[in-house]
């Protein structure tokens, strides 16, 4: 038990030096959520290797509420890494828009899951100062991350779209 307990405070005090290193944003989001499930299943094992009177318990419910919880781990996981896949495409939309001196104030890329495995851009929501520009941009979304012009969701900062189409 002592042993668990020496566990749990390491990665609790490791945990809090990441979280102080990692900058604000999605990254110090997901830094969060991830020590929470290491420290949850750190908790979780040390309970498993307390000795307990177990005439009283009903162990297979136990072990069903384990397997639902490494379950919904994953989906969460399976969820956070989606977003953060989302939020690097559209950061490098951006990059490649600030480069060609095209002033965006949205970008929203929306990826899926390939059959061959990872995930890829299926559609784009941008939000651009001057309709000019869009032609351009367009080029690179179709290009670059693969999302045909039917995929392409534009409107402009006075409210008004350009192209409205979803997938």
């Amino acid at each position: 038990m002592r042993d668990y307990v020496w566990a749990l405070c390491v990665v609790s005090v490791l945990s809090g030096v990441l979280l102080d290193l990692t900058p604000e944003g999605s990254v110090k989001r997901v830094m969060k959520l991830v020590s929470g499930l290491v420290l949850l299943g750190l908790s979780l094992r040390c309970l498993g290797g307390v000795e307990l009177d177990t005439d009283g318990l009903d162990l297979t419910r136990y072990q069903r509420i384990e397997q639902q919880l490494l379950v919904d781990g994953g989906r969460v996981y399976e969820e956070l890494d989606r977003r953060v896949i989302e939020e690097e495409y559209s950061a490098y939309v951006q990059q490649r828009a600030d480069a060609m001196g095209i002033a965006v104030e949205d970008v929203r890329i929306r990826v899926r899951w390939h059959t061959e495995g990872g995930w890829v851009p299926a559609s784009s929501s941008v939000i651009l100062y001057s309709a000019q520009d869009q032609e351009r941009l367009a080029g690179v979304l179709a290009g670059e991350l693969g999302i045909p012009e039917e995929r392409q969701e534009w409107g402009r900062t006075d409210g008004s779209q350009s192209v409205a189409q979803t997938p």
